[in-house]
């Protein structure tokens, strides 16, 4: 019958109306999560159907327990009176199934919260056994008694319909049974009924035809019409809100102003305009809808003389509430209540034709179809909707709305501190209230959650706090009790309503969002999820040819939102924010299957969709590698936090996805200097590889060719990082590392993609080898690269091999590097022109011939060519490469020479703000203490003695910690130069 309702049978209806009770033998209709809920119909099936052998165990499906989950919430909230028989017997069904006797079915799980139950001295097995001697029996007598209704209410019944005209209690079991009778229910007013609850007395107990009764003056129920005689007493105000008002309500005053706007204070249009006020309060679940609407209604009860809240999210639930309101307000009669579309109908065309201002609250709607067509115009009414789903707010249902978001830092505390402040044991402090809100990321359904959770526990914010230290924590423990309270009773708990949206989904959105678990929250491109023929067609990636869909199907059950424009320089696309706790309500779902479930499904997809979106190490576009660095890079360090957070690495599969994500971020890195966190990267690759090699379970998915491939580039990009940090020992070792991988690639008969990459391993080496000054060997790696460059390939060789020769300091070794660098700068302009920004190499040659000239005495050619290498290297590398600093520093230097220190104060300290700049400073001692030291030289000119001696102190401080052991005092400026690599003099 429930069923039945729910697909809006207005009969069955009917029917609804003129059942007074229902009677539940033995049916668990409460629970604290789906989890629990699954065991218990498990094992009930598995008494009741008598099954013995556990391979035939009872099993259901994600589709069932969808609808019994569905079943009974919608009988949670029938307006009928419920009677739970629950069992006062353990089951002892046998020891494969139950490991020790248990009660299936509870007193307190036997019937929706606030009901009646009897507990039954039976097991589930016999639990609708009652003998006729027994208490059970008795009190089921009376409760029939007081139910039984004139047959002249009951509406006609179809033929093919079956009557249960009476109740048949079996009669069993060979002693009298003891029962325990306990009822949660009161006779509330009013004020205090639910809008779902039922607003019709109990019927008199008759068992004799009843003659009928008179019909509502001025309205033909029968027909559905107005009758001539129209004027009526209505009871008002009538105020049907419920729960009751919030005094723990916080915030959202951005959003009752809007209200109050849209509603209240905008005047309608004249002439013939119709359109009733309307406003759609819309966002994830947990957030707070139904209370703002609930808290405006309370606020605005003097404006508005007729409110009623109903719950929309069926057509049951809609019918029943606004029927019910047609009474209350006296519109209809309790004995027209069979004629529930009689009943409806006049309670809408009163909201039309009447004077009366009122308000309409259609609370969780999720049907456009069941809410516009049960919507009354009007130019005195209101009507406000609560909806995860944002289509609601659109001009073709209300014409405006606004997305409703998580709290502020100070609004969460004080949700917190008014529930808790007052309670000596819990010791509210503001700083570890604070400490809670930003867990549960401000969410108001999980501070509630907290707030139930401390209760329980009867401990403080900081106990509170050391014990649940993840909002994962938080979201496993709290069941709905956690989250219900008097004032805002919540149908689910913590993790259950954002599980609930999840279930709703088609399977190629749920792939996507198990992605966005994954990826940064809060500047998620949509770009992201568009097909690209780097990633194919994976079986996997269901949404990509589906991407307006599956962003769709995620927005209206309000998983995610659109942020205004995209925070990615001026391209200005469109992002997406998925909420926190939403990611890892999601995550915490997928730790069900470690190895081969969803977990490693998202891993992969959403490597392999980062990865597609990142360049080559090679790429010199440098404003592309800027923005991507900007917008993807925080992708891959979720995606590798998630990774990290996988307590079963070693028994699982990494996708060959995650490694080739891991190195494009590092490649990032390293071209945009942040060369620490480069080498954090890639320290969880090579762990991996590590791993992989020693032949433990850790397996890497992928062909044994790409799983090589990997290893190289891996070791390749560790290599390039420490080169740049100039630990060349380091860089040496993992060259020869990806040299030595490479040559069982060709051994194997790969081919390399990258059909230059033994040519850059080479040079790798050949630059390792130069900072070391071993430059003989350097030079011969160098002419082997210069041999395999491709023609028309602009690599460096032929600007490293001149480092070598500038090295040596002999004459003709200067003036051959020389000879080759103006060869080589002349032919560059040629094909890009003099002022060469192509990328940064015409800015690298100038550098080295800069310092040739140097060594040669030519300063005049030195300061030109380094201040046209400060250009290049701003214009390319940006302000905050380290080449830049380099840069900067020699120009400082030569106007130091020149006596202008003003601009050689300027220049060294645009060189020390780039070496000082976030982590990678802790590789720039060396520099930092030269250019400091300098610059101390520098004021000492200017006759700023004090400053002088500081800053030489410093510079002392920063050459004593990048010499360590080797430390001794100097006052040399050579001392300092030394403190360099060869690369940055």
């Amino acid at each position: 019958m429930v069923s039945g309702l729910n697909k809006s049978n207005l009969r069955e209806s009917h029917l609804l109306l003129s059942i007074k009770s229902i009677i539940l033998f033995g049916t668990p209709c409460r629970y604290g999560n789906s989890r629990e809920l699954r065991k218990t119909l498990r094992l009930c099936a598995t008494v009741e159907l008598g099954i013995k052998d556990k391979r035939n165990a009872p099993k259901f499906d994600q589709e069932t327990e969808k609808d019994i989950k569905s079943i009974l919430e919608d009988t949670a909230n029938l307006s009928v009176e419920f009677v739970g028989v629950s069992e006062n017997r353990q089951t002892s069904y046998g020891p494969r199934w139950f490991k020790r006797s248990a009660l299936l079915v509870r007193d307190t799980t036997s019937t929706p919260a606030g009901k009646t139950f009897i507990a039954h001295d039976s097991d589930h097995g016999n639990i609708s056994r009652v003998a006729s001697n027994s208490d059970t029996y008795n009190e089921l007598q009376k409760h029939v008694a007081k139910w039984s209704v004139p047959l002249a209410d009951l509406p006609p019944l179809q033929k093919t319909r079956t009557t249960v005209a009476s109740t048949q209690i079996a009669t069993a079991g060979r002693r009298p049974s003891t029962a325990t009778v306990r009822s949660n229910s009161t006779n509330a007013s009013l004020s205090e009924i639910s809008p779902t609850s039922s607003l019709v007395p109990p019927t008199p107990i008759t068992l004799q035809r009843a003659s009928p009764k008179p019909s509502n003056p001025g309205y033909d129920l029968e027909n559905n019409r107005l009758t001539r005689q129209t004027s009526f007493s209505l009871a008002l105000p009538c105020h049907v809100i419920q729960p009751p008002k919030n005094s723990y309500f916080v915030g959202r005053g951005d959003i009752l102003e809007e209200l109050d706007a849209n509603l209240i204070s905008k005047p309608f249009k004249s002439g013939s305009d119709w359109n009733t006020r309307a406003f759609a309060i819309w966002g994830p679940p947990g957030m707070g809808k139904s209370q703002t609407a609930l808290h405006f209604a309370y606020t605005h009860e003097k404006e508005f003389p007729s409110i009623l809240f109903t719950v929309a999210d069926t057509e049951t639930k809609l019918l029943s509430d606004l029927a019910a309101y047609s009474q209350t307000i006296g519109l209809t009669t309790e004995d027209q209540s069979k004629n529930l579309p009689g009943q409806v109908k006049r309670l809408l065309e009163w909201y039309e034709t009447t004077d009366v201002p009122w308000l309409l609250i259609f609370d969780n709607a999720k049907s456009v179809k069941l809410i516009t067509g049960y919507w009354p115009n009007s130019k005195v009414g209101a009507i406000i909707i609560t909806s995860r789903s944002p289509q609601f707010a659109s001009n073709t249902v209300a014409g405006a709305g606004k997305e409703l978001k998580s709290l502020h830092d100070e609004e969460a505390i004080q949700l917190l501190e008014k529930q808790l402040a007052d309670q000596p044991i819990i010791n509210f402090d503001r700083n570890e209230a604070l400490r809670i809100a930003r867990l549960m990321e401000n969410l108001p359904l999980g501070i509630q959650a907290s707030v139930g959770l401390i209760n329980g526990a009867q401990c403080s914010l900081r106990d509170f706090n050391r014990q649940w230290t993840s909002s994962r924590n938080v979201i496993i423990d709290s069941t709905q009790d956690h989250t219900m309270t008097r004032f805002a009773k919540y149908p689910q708990a913590l993790g259950e309503a954002w599980l609930d949206a999840l279930g709703a989904l088609r399977p190629e959105s749920k792939a996507m969002i198990d992605v966005m678990a994954l990826l940064d929250p809060d500047n998620i491109q949509e770009e992201i999820f568009e097909e690209r023929v780097s990633l194919g067609s994976p079986s996997t990636m269901p949404f990509l040819g589906n991407k307006t869909k599956c962003l769709g199907d995620l927005k209206s059950q309000g998983l995610l939102s659109y942020g205004d424009k995209s925070q990615s320089f001026s391209d200005k696309k469109p992002y997406i924010n998925i909420h926190r706790m939403l990611q890892h309500c999601i995550k915490w779902q997928m730790s069900e299957n470690p190895i081969y479930g969803n977990r490693q499904t998202a891993l992969g997809n959403a490597s392999a969709l980062i990865s597609s979106l990142i360049s080559s190490l090679w790429e010199t576009d440098w404003i592309k590698i800027r923005k991507e660095y900007k917008n993807f890079f925080p992708h891959t360090e979720t995606i590798r936090r998630f990774f990290h957070d996988i307590k079963d690495v070693p028994s699982m599969k990494v996708p060959i996805s995650f490694l080739e994500m891991l190195r494009k971020a590092a490649g990032l890195c390293y071209k945009r200097n942040f060369l620490n966190l480069g080498l954090t990267i890639l320290r969880t690759a090579e762990d991996i590889i590590e791993l992989y090699t020693k032949q433990s379970s850790l397996k890497i998915e992928g062909t044994e060719e790409a799983i090589l491939n990997e290893i190289i580039e891996i070791r390749y990009q560790h290599a390039c990082i420490s080169t740049e940090t100039a630990e060349f020992e380091e860089s040496l070792e993992h060259f020869e590392l990806a040299k030595k991988s490479y040559a069982k690639f060709k051994e194997l008969g790969y081919v390399k993609k990258n059909s230059t990459r033994y040519m850059t391993i080479v040079g790798g080496i050949a630059n390792s080898l130069n900072g070391l000054h071993r430059n003989e060997e350097a030079e011969v790696c160098y002419l082997d690269c210069i041999e395999l460059t491709p023609p028309g390939d602009w690599q460096p060789y032929d600007i490293n091999i001149c480092r070598c020769l500038w090295d040596t300091g002999i004459p003709e070794k200067l003036n051959e590097g020389a000879d080759r660098l103006n060869t080589w700068i002349a032919t560059r302009a040629a094909a890009f022109g003099p002022d060469d920004q192509k990328d940064y190499l015409s800015g690298h040659a100038k550098y080295i011939l800069g310092n040739i000239r140097i060594s040669q005495g030519k300063y005049d050619e030195a300061f030109e060519l380094h201040m046209s290498t400060v250009k290049n290297f701003k214009a390319v590398l940006g302000d905050d490469h380290h080449k830049t600093g380099d840069a900067y520093h020699k120009a400082g230097w030569h106007f130091d020479r020149i006596g202008n220190y003003e601009e050689a104060k300027k220049y060294l300290k645009n060189a020390l703000k780039v070496y000082q700049l976030g982590s990678d400073a802790t590789y720039r001692s060396g520099e930092i203490a030269r250019t400091t030291f300098k610059l101390s030289l520098v004021l000492a000119k200017m006759g700023r003695t004090q400053q002088a001696e500081d800053e030489r102190k410093t510079a002392e401080v920063f050459r004593q910690k990048s010499m360590g052991r080797k430390y001794f005092p100097s006052d040399e400026e050579s001392a300092y130069d030394h403190l360099v690599s060869l690369w940055a003099r």
